[in-house]
């Protein structure tokens, strides 16, 4: 799958395949940064209209540091706006 957003307390992703329900570990690669791993739980989840259908899907972090959650923080202030 890809990441379609991150913030400091979720992710958001989309796949060609449904989404895993049971609690599963992450790992997001940063440019130039150390990949942010984490524990997560699917929070939410839907496919959308088309053949093959996509599925996209929210997961909560739920064991990041302070401080990665601050980096998570700085990246996204860093970021351009988009449309």
């Amino acid at each position: 799958g890809s990441v379609r957003d991150l913030g400091p307390a979720g992710i958001g992703v989309e796949s060609d395949r449904e989404l895993p329900a049971s609690p599963a570990r992450i790992r997001v690669h940063l440019p130039g940064r150390e990949p942010i791993d984490s524990a997560t739980r699917l929070v939410w989840q839907h496919a959308t209209e088309g053949s093959p259908p996509r599925y996209q899907g929210g997961y909560q972090l739920s064991d990041l540091s302070d401080d990665t959650r601050e980096l998570i923080e700085g990246i996204i202030k860093q970021a351009p706006p988009t449309a």
